[in-house]
């Protein structure tokens, strides 16, 4: 007999027990995190232990929370800790995951994936690799030819329940939970940019068309010629990278209503991105599935789709016509970019009607319940 199959034998004598492993991206957020809170508003951790996979379990030592419990989950791992995550996992009655795959090892186990993005760009490559589940979220009956193209399943598998996150943008608008006084600016844009400059240096294929990995802001000056926009309306700007973006020349900048932010300077802040989202003013964006949620704001959003065509080309969109689908203010250059901005400034709004269009055919729900929804279908697996 194998290795593999007497390991595999060693496992499965381990009874199902009451454990609910959870995971996301980064670490203890996202639609995992949001619903992971109504599990414990609504003491399931009386019954159940929810052990948490991270990447890295160093913050989370000194947690102290009822019946929970962070597992560091490392190919580097020794022998042991390899066994206690191979134990958790085959022990485990229901897998919640987001971002990393956890797949079921065990057929009597239930796995609800919640997602961590609409599709928008063309994924059906990382989708296929998702392995088997019980369930998976979706927005709207609009994604399900999508979904299940892309996943390869049934519609019977797809739950019209929200985004557990989204609740966020909603519940947060009206509360006061920034606490950094350059934040409380009159009005903050945050910008979520796709990376075109990659950290790994052996991948920048974009270096001269994006200098500093940004699109439309190609030299110093354009960076400089917008902060002062910015600073004479009032505004700050919020560039939220993307964790593959190359950082290294956007560290000469110096910008007094332009600022570059991290999922880890938003942990310092203890604030969600998406809380952020609910006190901005505006999004831009371009290719991200952010643009689906942050419909639910009903704020305008500004779409820089300067490389359109290669992106395309590139990857590939789940749409036909993108122009059909994906509404908002399109952003092509420079100078569109500073129009959106002056736009804002103002409290022009010129794609209104257009985004509550999309909002519509997106969102079957429009409000913050979407956690406590997916607590309540989870109830009858409990």
């Amino acid at each position: 007999m194998k290795i593999k199959d007497i390991c595999l034998k060693f496992f499965n004598i381990f009874p199902i027990k009451k454990y609910i492993i959870m995971e996301s991206n980064p670490d203890f957020s996202d639609n995992t995190k949001a619903l992971f809170d109504v599990l414990i508003d609504n003491k399931v951790t009386d019954e159940y232990k929810i052990i948490w996979f991270v990447k890295s379990n160093k913050e989370f030592k000194n947690e102290k929370m009822h019946n929970v419990k962070f597992i560091k989950v490392s190919s580097k791992h020794n022998i042991i800790k390899k066994i206690i995550i191979k134990y958790y996992l085959y022990s485990a009655k229901i897998i919640i995951d987001s971002n990393s795959y956890i797949r079921k090892v065990r057929s009597n186990q239930f796995r609800l994936h919640l997602g961590h993005g609409m599709p928008l760009k063309n994924a059906i490559e990382y989708c296929r690799d998702s392995g088997e589940f019980d369930y998976i979220l979706q927005l709207s009956n609009t994604f399900t030819d999508k979904m299940c193209n892309a996943y390869n399943i049934e519609k019977n598998k797809l739950l019209n329940l929200g985004y557990c996150r989204n609740d966020d943008l909603i519940k947060y608008s009206s509360k006061d939970i920034i606490k950094i006084e350059k934040w409380k600016a009159k009005k903050i844009i945050v910008w979520l940019p796709t990376y075109r400059r990659h950290k790994d240096k052996a991948n920048n294929s974009d270096t001269e068309k994006y200098p500093y990995g940004i699109p439309c802001l190609k030299t110093k000056h354009n960076f400089e010629d917008i902060n002062n926009i910015m600073k004479n309306n009032n505004i700050l700007l919020l560039i939220k990278l993307h964790p593959a973006q190359d950082k290294s020349k956007l560290n000469e900048l110096n910008l007094s209503n332009l600022e570059f932010i991290t999922d880890d300077r938003l942990k310092q802040e203890k604030i969600t991105l998406y809380q952020l989202l609910s006190k901005s003013t505006a999004l831009i964006t371009d290719y991200s599935s952010v643009y689906y949620d942050y419909l639910l704001t009903k704020k305008p959003i500004g779409l820089v789709i300067d490389d359109l065509k290669e992106y395309e080309d590139k990857f590939g969109f789940v749409y036909e016509n993108y122009y059909d689908a994906i509404k908002g203010e399109y952003i092509y250059n420079f100078d569109d970019l500073k129009n959106f901005i002056i736009n804002i400034a103002n409290g022009i709004d010129k794609k209104k009607s257009e985004r509550m269009w999309a909002l519509s055919q997106y969102h079957e729900h429009i409000d913050d319940k979407s956690s406590f929804r997916v607590y309540e279908f989870l109830k009858k697996y409990l």
